[in-house]
């Protein structure tokens, strides 16, 4: 059973924070990437707090650590790099398609043109880490189920991209970044 989703997403908070007046597009995600990688010296795709301020160019404060709160859902102290790089761009000015592209390829890692349905989960994690587990794993049966998939198959691009489109306000984060936290990332 699908619902609708509930609210803005928290992350729209922290993005004023993080990068200002500056807007948020898939030039400036590839460039913080890339700043990710190379300052990754443990090479194991996780981002801890002190990296986060790095990366970002930001002291150490509360509303820093707030901001990486708002990634860290599960709180574990580290940011999966895949899972917030992934996340960061779903509020980019790019289109859903090419967002949801994107987020594709970053777990097509053997660029076969599918993923599996663990992979399909862990996307959604990415792309909304606070949909309820029980809710994720709806929309990926519901997938499979719409395109008549055995659960062991693997899902193309194509065959999730018509699911979004169909279940868009079901799925797609939602919100605004509230006034209060641009002016605060303005000061």
């Amino acid at each position: 059973r699908l619902g609708r989703r509930k609210g803005p997403d928290p992350r729209l908070e922290a993005i004023p924070v993080l990068i200002g007046g500056k807007k948020l597009k898939p030039d400036l995600i590839r460039q913080l990437y890339h700043r990710f990688v190379e300052i990754d010296i443990r090479d194991d795709g996780l981002v801890s707090f002190d990296n986060f301020c790095l990366a970002f160019g930001k002291p150490h404060n509360n509303e820093m650590r707030q901001a990486f709160r708002a990634f860290d859902v599960e709180r574990m102290g580290e940011l999966d790099l895949r899972q917030f790089i992934i996340g960061l761009s779903w509020f980019t000015s790019a289109r859903m398609e090419d967002k949801l592209r994107f987020a594709f390829m970053m777990y097509d890692e053997e660029q076969r043109g599918t993923i599996s349905k663990e992979e399909l989960l862990k996307l959604f994690v990415a792309t909304d880490p606070y949909m309820p587990p029980r809710e994720r794993d709806s929309h990926a049966n519901h997938i499979y189920a719409m395109h008549n998939l055995h659960p062991f198959s693997r899902i193309a691009f194509d065959e999730l991209l018509q699911y979004v489109r169909e279940f868009e306000d079901h799925i797609v984060p939602r919100g605004h970044i509230s006034k209060a936290a641009a002016a605060a990332a303005a000061a």
